[in-house]
């Protein structure tokens, strides 16, 4: 009885415990009169957008949005256990009017994340309204 106990207790407290690949999500709040655009990928060392157009997601002004790990082909965010994500914000006027080259070579980002392991894990911690404030 003494084991089966100690065995219960052992997989609650494991259970419990915080790991990288139990979230898949970072939340943005847009905090700014803007609607923005965030985008974002795992290119470090190189913190420049990428010559290739990145997948988006577009949060109103006021909105707090989720991102999901899928949206970098890494459901859970797994790549961060030895890789760094970076995530940009851009104006959405500037987004939709402006070429992809021109965005890129102007570097044409309101805000750039770089967001490690423990940076994701310290995210994901705390309460479920906490959010990355952009400004």
């Amino acid at each position: 009885m003494k084991n089966i106990l100690l065995f219960v207790f052992s997989v609650f407290i494991l259970s419990g415990s915080c790991d990288i690949d139990r979230w898949g999500w970072i939340r943005i709040q847009n905090n700014s009169k803007l609607t923005i655009i965030v985008c974002g990928d795992y290119i470090l060392p190189d913190t420049i957008l990428p010559s290739k157009e990145l997948k988006t997601i577009e949060i109103l002004p006021g909105e707090v949005r989720e991102i999901r790990g899928y949206l970098f082909d890494d459901d859970r965010f797994m790549r961060l256990k030895s890789e760094k994500l970076s995530l940009f914000v851009l104006d959405e006027q500037v987004f939709q009017t402006m070429p992809w080259d021109t965005v890129r070579k102007y570097n044409m980002v309101l805000k750039r994340y770089e967001i490690n392991r423990q940076d994701y894990l310290d995210l994901v911690q705390y309460d479920k309204g906490w959010a990355l404030p952009y400004p």
